[in-house]
């Protein structure tokens, strides 16, 4: 289910949803589609009255899953809360600093590979690259 139904679904069936929910997202390949996606999401069941009460990323045969619960409520977050996940950040684990490290090393690859006039995507990366090395745990 992609994140505009999810968001359609929660609209239209919110009074018969349990008071808890719990969403599973893949984290592959397509990394600038699905950390889009993912921030997406988060808004989206947030505008909806709930609150992100515990987040997990599992991995399962190379594959790394975000758990994200939601219970009714209201939190506010910033930037990198929705771009990280706010439990996930306050849990910083092996699994987190692994797979945060890498996206590290590729976003600055990415940066060096950026032809100088594509400004746009030079800022963003280095927004990117500063909120990475501000959060993970990086093994030199």
């Amino acid at each position: 289910m992609g994140v505009d139904s999810v968001e359609l679904s929660f609209k239209r069936k919110k009074k018969d949803l349990d008071k808890q929910l719990k969403i599973a997202t893949q984290q592959n390949d397509t990394e600038a589609l699905n950390r889009i996606m993912r921030e997406k999401m988060r808004k989206d069941i947030i505008k909806l009255g709930y609150k992100i009460s515990r987040e997990k990323l599992i991995e399962d045969k190379d594959i790394i899953y975000t758990i994200i619960e939601f219970i009714p409520g209201v939190e506010k977050y910033d930037y990198k809360q929705i771009y990280f996940g706010p439990r996930l950040m306050e849990n910083k684990d092996e699994l987190f600093n692994d797979y945060y490290s890498k996206k590290l090393l590729k976003y600055e690859n990415l940066l060096l590979q950026l032809p100088n006039n594509n400004i746009v995507s030079k800022l963003h990366h280095k927004k990117l690259i500063k909120i990475l090395k501000e959060e993970v745990k990086v093994n030199e």
